[in-house]
């Protein structure tokens, strides 16, 4: 017996909507900003491990401590600090400021708002715990880039409509 992917698909991503259920408090959910949002988190994190490796993450010390799971590699090593350092939080952070747009119970821009004080918090506690990674205040400005270019977007399409 064949299965319709299409059918499959469509049945995980209806279930996706009903488990965060943002529906119920009004927010109008677009299946397509879910699954590129997703897709770019995970882009983010293949992306981190390529350029990172696994050797230097204290979560998969601690992990393989428990369950020797996933194998310890070294990243490739590339002297371009804008595609090593800066792509995958660019990356992580629109699929964060999307996700927040979509499932949290606010309007777009103070969800922006929670999702760039939630970037931020994270940046600097690499500032003040050294072992969450590496603090840099640079992160902290493409999150605020981000932040800005997603309200323009937000306000231009606003805008389009009304007209």
């Amino acid at each position: 017996m064949a299965v319709n992917n299409k059918v499959v698909e469509n049945i995980f991503i209806n279930d996706l909507l009903e488990i965060f259920s943002a529906n119920k408090l009004g927010v109008k959910i677009h299946k397509n900003q879910i699954i590129l949002s997703i897709i770019l988190f995970f882009l983010s994190i293949f992306l981190y491990l390529f350029f990172h490796g696994t050797e230097n993450l204290i979560i998969i010390d601690t992990v393989n401590k428990i369950f020797p799971l996933i194998p310890v590699v070294p990243g490739i090593k590339i002297t371009t600090s804008i595609i090593n350092g800066y792509l995958v939080d660019i990356l992580w952070f629109t699929s964060l400021i999307s996700l927040s747009s979509l499932f949290l119970p606010f309007s777009r821009l103070i969800n922006s708002i929670v999702a760039f004080v939630f970037g931020s918090t994270l940046e600097i506690l690499q500032l003040l715990f050294s072992v969450l990674g590496t603090f840099d205040y640079y992160d902290i400005l493409c999150y605020f880039g981000i932040f800005i270019l997603y309200n323009l977007f937000v306000f231009i399409r606003k805008k389009r409509r009304n007209n």
